[in-house]
């Protein structure tokens, strides 16, 4: 996931929101997030699953969906607004504009993969169902602070080194200081790509 932002601290914010979802998902993992010298970053993404079972690739899908949009969730989990409650209802536009257009892009591409024919429709509106969950989850004070300690890790390597590439790492022992305990759902459903989109034709 390669992102871009005016402001460094929700740039750093942004990724380390991909980061702590990586984290605790059991059917993908993440290593890094990374700042580039020219100034964009991204998170190292991989995949554990076995997509010859069915259920296993729905679920590795539905991982690599939370992890793009978890970014976007993070921003405004971290800001406290709109609230949960208001989270738990945002609408599509919004949720383009948190995430922005390369994750929401992401996030439409792993969908479009489902084992039948999602259509457009119905990948827009699990993209809504998943980041509302992402959001929510990202809400809970001990995760806010993680995110922001995670964040505030990553801005003080970027101004140590701003003409080199630096990276927070899950196997450091700072990183893992700041997600130890946490807890974090492990797994994200996906209720609406997973039925087959059919046309109903009469033939003569």
């Amino acid at each position: 996931m390669k992102r871009e932002h005016e402001s460094a601290r929700a740039l750093a914010i942004h990724e380390a929101g991909h980061l702590l979802v990586g984290w605790a998902q059991t059917v993908v993992s993440v290593s890094a997030s990374v700042w580039s010298p020219k100034g964009f970053t991204f998170t190292e993404v991989g995949a554990d699953a076995d997509w010859t079972a069915a259920e296993e690739k729905t679920r590795s899908i539905a991982a690599q969906v939370a992890v793009a949009v978890a970014g976007g969730a993070a921003e405004l989990a971290v800001a406290g607004e709109p609230g949960v409650s208001r989270l738990a209802e945002i609408p599509l536009d919004d949720i383009l504009g948190a995430t922005g257009g390369i994750d929401f892009q992401l996030a439409q591409e792993w969908l479009a993969l489902q084992r039948h024919d999602p259509s457009q429709d119905s990948i827009e509106l699990e993209i809504v169902d998943v980041f509302r969950l992402v959001a929510v989850d990202l809400s809970a004070s001990r995760v806010t602070s993680a995110l922001g300690a995670l964040a505030d890790l990553f801005l003080s390597r970027r101004a140590a080194r701003p003409r080199e590439e630096v990276s927070i790492r899950l196997d450091e022992p700072e990183v893992r200081d700041i997600v130890a305990g946490l807890t974090l759902r492990a797994d994200y459903p996906l209720g609406r790509t997973t039925t087959p989109n059919i046309t109903e034709v009469t033939t003569r």
